[in-house]
C-alpha cells in the first residue's frame, strides 16, 4: 500500500512596525521548505502608497505561487498606534486572499504555531522562532519578518 501524501503550499504574512512604520514578511513554505520570499519595509508615511503596494505584492504572489491558504501571524502589542499601523497591513494582505479566493489561517502569536508542529513546551518567543524556523530549509539569514512568516506558513500547512 502506497500512502498518498498531499502537498500544500502555504504563503504566510507577518508585519511588525518600525519607527512608526510597517515591515512586513511574505514567505511562500511548500513541501517545508522555503519557495520564495519578500519583505517590504514601507516607504514612506504615506499609509495608502504603502498598502497598495503590500496588497499588490500579496495579489502577484498568490497569483504566481497559487498557494492552497494564507497564513497571517497577528501583530501583538498594547500600543494602539503601533497595533493599528500593523492591522491595516493585515488587512491588506487579507484583502488580496479574498481577491484571490484563498482561505486564511490567522495565529495569534508565535507561541500558537508550537502545538501544530509538535513542538512540546512553554518556552520563550526567540527560542520557539529559533526552533520553527531551522525546520524550515531555506530559511537560515532571512530577514525577521519572513522568518515569521514562514513559520506561520508551515505551522498551517496541517491547519
Amino acid at each position: 500500500m502506497v500512502a498518498i501524501v498531499a502537498v500544500v503550499a502555504v504563503l504566510g504574512f507577518c508585519a511588525r512596525v518600525q519607527n512608526g512604520k510597517f515591515a512586513a514578511g511574505l514567505a511562500l513554505v511548500d513541501s517545508g521548505a522555503l519557495s520564495t520570499s519578500t519583505a517590504l519595509t514601507a516607504p514612506s508615511s504615506d499609509d495608502a502608497r504603502s498598502l497598495s503596494e503590500l496588497y499588490r505584492m500579496a495579489h502577484d504572489l498568490i497569483g504566481a505561487y497559487e498557494p492552497d491558504k494564507v497564513a497571517v501571524l497577528v501583530y501583538q502589542n498594547r500600543n494602539s498606534k503601533t497595533l493599528g499601523i500593523a492591522r491595516r497591513a493585515e488587512g491588506a494582505v487579507l484583502a488580496a486572499a479574498g481577491h484571490r479566493d484563498r482561505p486564511v489561517v490567522e495565529w495569534g502569536n508565535i507561541l500558537a504555531l508550537r502545538k501544530p508542529l509538535g513542538l512540546d513546551g512553554n518556552v520563550p518567543s526567540q527560542q520557539t522562532y529559533d526552533e520553527i524556523t531551522a525546520m524550515i530549509a531555506g530559511a537560515e539569514g532571512v530577514d525577521v519578518e519572513v522568518g515569521y512568516a514562514a513559520a506561520a506558513a508551515l505551522a498551517a500547512t496541517d491547519a
